[in-house]
């Protein structure tokens, strides 16, 4: 993305930043948002557009983008997440020259054509971007007829390999004027990497190997290189690069399609007019847009640790893909308690310092006392009478991957952060969590009449963080009582006994799998609370 002041009221037209508007984050990993360098001017690939945003002032953002659809009269524009996050695209304009559109843009007053209105509310990016991957956004205008348009690719059919020639188009800048507001296009190999998720590019160099700058962001990545529009689909977005100076760039990244179509991916549900991800303005929307912000400012020093460690920064990826604490608490067991605090710290400081204000709703847990429950009158009792075992807990590799498994290790028990928190919880928090102490093992169901059952006693918790077993129904006689450690009573068994059938659970059971426990952290919702790429 670019950040540019329109022509007509600064003489300086254009000023280059990274990501957003005034004071945007440069990522701390010291990539940038992309343009075209060393490349040529574009006059066929009339369906990659422009998508301008309002920065403020006489400011605007300026992006590239493609229209892989046309349907009901409107035009289904794809871009880059970092071009909606932080602010809203209002203007799309279909030409090889942008400028046309900067005073619209500006001005806040009615675009006229090749000018476009964005839809209101018809802007979503895509809630697993994280700085690195899938950075998608999309956008619809109203299509004016005959408008052109390039599909993206589906799953197992994008044609990417390692050495196969992509076509880049966009209008960013170049390695010679950062003024362009011209399309442009190059054809490069993908020759670094290539995973499901992203392409990686080398670009620049000694040999001016093409690639792309700041203002390509969100521009597409076309198969086959160099055939007509016609016959091109859309494989991959400029996402960022190795800096934010176009000349010095050596090496580009862009987000893959295919990472996010066929059935329940973030492009294929727009296209069928049933969006998900996050809404641009959202509550949401802005909590991600200070987010990204405060990186370069009150939590630069947070954001430029975790960027800087490869296991921090997989970590927040692996968090964006959560939907469960189990899933939460395996990433960190994975990621080691460095990475983890790295990426509490950052949150942390977004959430408290920052963007208290603007994440108050997104924000979630105190962090303070290493482990937190979904429940809010566990959370606290958590916090006053077991904060202490909690915090050692979130400093034990162990611990921590115990907190991940449905059902706790044998190995489990002899942890001593894992079984000194388990005690306090099941000791001191009991009632509150919800839980069915060792203590107070499941009793067996009263004796009843004819061939109505008494229900067995509820699995007992243990302070190792075992469960014991249910006790068993009693046709005519009482039911056996549930398992534990001390036991409990046993009930007569007697008359026509069957197989254990439990009362349901109660939520939030004492043990810490069945608590859903997970590290306490200041975690954002939905977007993650991802160091930034140096988008382009």
């Amino acid at each position: 993305m670019r950040h540019a002041r329109h022509a007509t009221v600064i003489a300086v037209a254009l000023v280059v930043a990274s990501c957003s508007s005034a004071g945007a984050p440069v990522d701390p990993t010291g990539r940038t948002q992309s343009a075209i360098a060393y490349g040529t001017a574009d006059s066929t690939h009339t369906a990659v557009v422009s998508v301008l945003a309002n920065a403020g002032g006489s400011s605007f953002d300026e992006c590239s983008g493609t229209i892989v659809q046309v349907k009901s009269g409107d035009a289904y524009v794809l871009t880059a997440a970092h071009c909606c996050n932080a602010t809203t695209p209002t203007v799309v304009v279909m030409s090889s020259d942008y400028s046309v559109g900067e005073s619209a843009v500006v001005s806040g007053t009615a675009p006229t054509p090749p000018a476009y209105a964005v839809v209101s509310g018809s802007v979503w990016f895509d809630a697993q971007y994280n700085g690195t991957d899938h950075d998608f956004c999309m956008l619809k205008f109203p299509a004016p007829a005959g408008a052109a348009v390039i599909p993206v690719a589906q799953p197992g059919a994008d044609g990417l390999a390692l050495g196969v020639e992509v076509e880049h188009v966009g209008f960013g800048v170049t390695d010679t004027s950062t003024g362009n507001t011209g399309r442009r296009h190059e054809t490069s190999p993908v020759d670094v990497s290539l995973t499901a998720l992203v392409a990686q590019s080398s670009q620049g160099g000694a040999s001016h190997v093409p690639g792309v700058c700041e203002g390509d962001s969100g521009g597409p990545g076309l198969l086959p290189a160099g055939a007509a529009q016609s016959a091109q689909t859309v494989v991959m977005t400029t996402s960022y690069g190795s800096t934010s100076s176009c000349a010095a760039n050596t090496m580009s990244t862009c987000s893959r399609v295919t990472s996010e179509t066929g059935p329940g991916g973030f492009i294929t549900s727009y296209l069928s007019d049933a969006p998900s991800g996050t809404q641009a303005g959202s509550a949401q929307a802005t909590c991600d847009a200070c987010a990204q912000a405060s990186q370069t400012g009150a939590c630069k020093t947070p954001a430029t640790a975790c960027a800087n460690d490869a296991a921090c920064t997989t970590l927040s990826g692996c968090l964006g893909g959560c939907t469960t604490t189990s899933c939460e608490s395996a990433c960190e067991a994975t990621a080691g308690t460095t990475a983890v605090a790295e990426l509490n710290a950052l949150n942390t400081c977004i959430c408290d310092t920052a963007c208290a204000s603007q994440c108050a709703a997104s924000c979630a847990g105190s962090g303070a006392c290493g482990v937190m429950s979904s429940d809010a009158t566990c959370n606290t009792c958590l916090d006053a009478s077991c904060c202490s075992q909690g915090s050692a807990c979130a400093s034990d590799s162990a611990c921590l991957s115990c907190l991940g498994m449905t059902t706790p290790a044998a190995s489990c028990s002899s942890d001593a952060a894992y079984a000194g928190l388990t005690s306090c919880i099941d000791t001191t928090c009991g009632t509150a969590c919800g839980a069915i102490t060792a203590s107070d093992a499941g009793k067996g169901g009263d004796a009843s009449g004819g061939h109505d059952a008494g229900k067995g006693g509820d699995a007992a918790v243990t302070s190792d963080g075992s469960t014991g077993g249910n006790g068993t129904e009693g046709g005519t006689s009482d039911g056996d009582d549930g398992g534990g450690s001390p036991a409990a009573d046993v009930g007569r068994s007697g008359g026509c006994s069957v197989a254990a059938n439990p009362e349901p659970a109660a939520p939030n059971l004492a043990v810490v799998a069945a608590l859903a426990l997970a590290l306490a952290r200041r975690r954002r919702s939905a977007s993650t609370a991802e160091p930034t790429s140096s988008a382009l």
